[in-house]
């Protein structure tokens, strides 16, 4: 028996570097390899679906992948 891959979407997410989470007038915003994005923004096909200060929720489908800020 093989183990399942990952889909293509949650390893583009691994691959992916959380910097920091800042927050201007109570809308965080979280920087992913140098880009800025919020709530609710997709990166590529990936949804942004929570930002928390110590961890981003990604969602693709019905997968979801938490990463944590600084890795």
């Amino acid at each position: 028996r093989s183990t399942p891959k990952p889909s293509s979407a949650a390893s583009d997410v691994y691959k992916r570097q959380v910097e920091i989470v800042a927050e201007f007038n109570n809308d965080k915003v979280v920087l992913i390899d140098g880009k800025r994005f919020r709530q609710g923004d997709f990166l590529n096909d990936i949804l942004i679906e929570t930002i928390e200060n110590d961890q981003i929720t990604f969602k693709m489908g019905n997968t979801r992948v938490i990463k944590s800020v600084g890795n």
